[in-house]
């Protein structure tokens, strides 16, 4: 629930006392949960190689019971995002051998078209977000899927197909108020209105969608919005501070361990020609926070500071965030 509502630290911090709890009284099914828990979280913040760990010692307490279909699943995902493909293909191949829940019928189609996208394979891709989507249970589900479905579209270069899903998610997400899911359908929004030659607007919509990530805690997010913005302000003439997001993006990237390619969509902005041409000047950007104001600020709407949310409570970050798994 904590999760859910953004508040990953507190997330987190349940789930580690659960973990405790669980193994003093030798609860296999405790343990995993809580296991399962914490790499989701971690997945959510956007701290990849601790959602592996996590994911990972939570198929190895299941001793007893065999790991659920969406614990392997999840496995798959973290490896697409750090690059690792044919360990990802192998755990789905192995999944898709079993009598699948409905869940995993819609969830594994998105993942091979995730991977698909990440090889460059974006029509091969739109066939199987739409297969996912058409599998999803439930509305919030396919809400999800179907933003899969409007990225191949953008990725393949039909903006107006594109531009009628994402607007139709968008209505969707807000009147359902599912935390985060706004802002993702308003990012590729804004991603249109770039490509199709209004960067001013595109650039507020995911200037909006940044400081909702940041806001959520999500780096992941934010790390993926800063090449929207990037792309956003190249197109206002604005090279020199689409190139400071770029080099902050790269220093995030290593931090996380992120495979570039598990952006959503394919950034146009020409990276080498702005090392190349570009001498920047003035402060680097270094805080997610300085990078959303710089957006704003190019697109001349500033709207003020980013309201800090549940995932910058600094004491509990740095007590619970990396916080040791291992049994004693």
């Amino acid at each position: 629930m904590c999760a859910d509502l953004g508040d990953g630290d507190r997330a987190e911090e349940l789930a580690l006392e659960a973990l405790g709890v669980s193994r003093e009284i030798e609860s296999e099914v405790g343990e995993s949960d809580a296991l399962f828990t914490l790499a989701n979280a971690a997945f959510e913040r956007g701290d990849i190689t601790r959602a592996r760990d996590c994911t990972v010692a939570c198929i190895a307490a299941c001793v007893t019971v065999e790991p659920t279909q969406g614990i392997r699943h999840t496995l798959a995902l973290i490896e697409t995002f750090l690059g690792n493909l044919t360990a990802a293909e192998r755990i789905l191949d192995e999944l898709e051998k079993a009598t699948l829940d409905q869940q995993m019928k819609a969830y594994l189609p998105r993942t091979r078209g995730i991977i698909a996208a990440s090889l460059g394979d974006h029509a091969s891709a739109l066939g199987h977000f739409e297969r996912g989507a058409a599998a999803c249970p439930t509305h919030r589900a396919r809400i999800e899927g179907l933003r899969f479905v409007a990225l191949a579209h953008l990725n393949l270069g039909d903006l107006s197909r594109a531009r009628a899903l994402a607007a139709y998610l968008h209505d969707q997400t807000v009147e359902s108020d599912v935390p985060g899911y706004a802002a993702r359908t308003a990012n590729i929004l804004g991603l249109i209105d770039v490509r199709e030659g209004k960067p001013s607007l595109g650039a507020a919509a995911i200037a909006a969608s940044l400081g909702g990530a940041v806001s959520r805690g999500n780096r992941y997010r934010a790390w993926s919005y800063l090449h929207a913005a990037a792309e956003a302000l190249d197109a206002l003439a604005n090279q020199a501070a689409a190139l400071e997001l770029l080099r902050f993006a790269d220093q995030i990237a290593l931090e996380h361990h992120y495979w570039l390619p598990a952006n959503d969509w394919v950034p146009l902005v020409d990276r080498a020609s702005l090392e190349r041409d570009v001498a920047t000047e003035g402060a680097a950007i270094e805080s997610f926070e300085m990078a959303v104001e710089t957006v704003r600020r190019s697109t001349g709407r500033c709207a003020g500071p980013v309201v800090a949310g549940p995932a910058s409570r600094g004491t509990v970050r740095r007590r619970v965030r990396g916080a040791d798994i291992r049994r004693s």
